[in-house]
C-alpha cells in the first residue's frame, strides 16, 4: 500500500471494470485473472498485466512488477 496499490477482492467485478471503477488512461493494473484483451477492465488505454498469484504478491511487497525468480520475503 505504500507503493500506492489498491487491493481488490477476487471475483468477476474487477476483471470487467465494474467493482471499484475503471482504470484510467496509462494506469497500471496487475491481475491474476485468466484472460486479457484491450478494454477488458473497461479502458483500452490502461496497462493491464496478467500474472501468477506469486508475482502479484511480490509486486505488492516490492512496489513494482517483479520476476518470479526474485525471492519472496516479508519484512
Amino acid at each position: 500500500m505504500n507503493a500506492g496499490a489498491t487491493f481488490l477482492t477476487s471475483g468477476c467485478g474487477p476483471c470487467v471494470g465494474t467493482h471499484m471503477g475503471v482504470p484510467g488512461n496509462g494506469e497500471n493494473v496487475i491481475s491474476t485473472s485468466n484472460r486479457n484483451f484491450p478494454g477488458r477492465m473497461g479502458n483500452p488505454k490502461a496497462n493491464v498485466y496478467l500474472s501468477s498469484p506469486a508475482v502479484v504478491a511480490q509486486t505488492m511487497i516490492h512496489g513494482e512488477i517483479v520476476n518470479e525468480q526474485k525471492e519472496l520475503t516479508v519484512q
